[in-house]
This record gives structure tokens, C-alpha cells and sequence, in this order.
């Protein structure tokens, strides 16, 4: 079982913070694709209202988390704002909450499909 949770958090770990070519928004666009599917798993175990709403990163976490620079995060959560794929929930500060409103888009633009304008 330890060796399982382990090999899960290892994994994890390469797929989320990876360096590799991909572009600053691939890397913002997994982080947030990773982030909102463990969101939403503890919204149906806590049956929450808001599902799949990320609270508490702020755009200064996520740079430290990628390893990244501010303006390029800032760029890149712009970027996912523009076609819908993010927004902000509307309650709190607007760089700390994020819905993501298509669970997959994230994912795909993390894998090199474009954004729909």
C-alpha cells in the first residue's frame, strides 16, 4: 500500500511539475486541470455546492509551484479567461479562485490542442 501511494505521488509530481518544452500555458493549464479533478473528487465526498472551484492559489503560488514568472502565469490564466475554460467565481479575491468550467479543456491544452477563440 505505501509503495502505491508513493508510486501515485511520484507520478503526480512528474506529470504536474515536469520541466520540460511545453509552453508556460501547457504547464498553468495541467496545474489547474490536476487541481480542479482533486477539487471536485472532495466536493462530492464533502457534497459542497461550488464543484470544481480552486480556492486559495494565488497566481504568486502557482509561479513558485511551476517555477515560472509571475507575468507568465499571469499571461497564460488571461489566455484560459478569454475562451471560458476559467473564470472567476465571483466571491473572494478574483487571483485566488478559479472555476474551472470544462474539467478537460485544461487537460487538452496541456497535451497541445488549441484554445477555441
Amino acid at each position: 500500500m505505501l509503495h502505491h501511494v508513493l508510486s501515485e505521488r511520484l507520478a503526480i509530481q512528474e506529470m504536474v511539475y515536469r520541466l520540460d518544452q511545453r509552453s508556460t500555458l501547457a504547464h498553468v493549464a495541467e496545474l489547474l486541470h490536476y487541481l480542479a479533478r482533486r477539487i471536485s473528487t472532495l466536493d462530492i465526498i464533502c457534497m459542497r455546492r461550488n464543484p470544481g472551484v480552486i480556492h486559495g492559489p494565488t497566481q504568486k503560488d502557482l509561479t513558485d509551484a511551476l517555477g515560472l514568472s509571475l507575468a507568465s502565469v499571469e499571461k497564460s490564466m488571461r489566455v484560459l479567461r478569454k475562451p471560458d475554460v476559467i473564470a472567476s467565481p465571483g466571491r473572494g479575491r478574483a487571483n485566488r479562485s478559479y472555476a474551472v468550467l470544462d474539467p478537460e479543456t485544461p487537460m487538452a491544452v496541456a497535451l497541445g490542442s488549441p484554445l477555441a477563440a
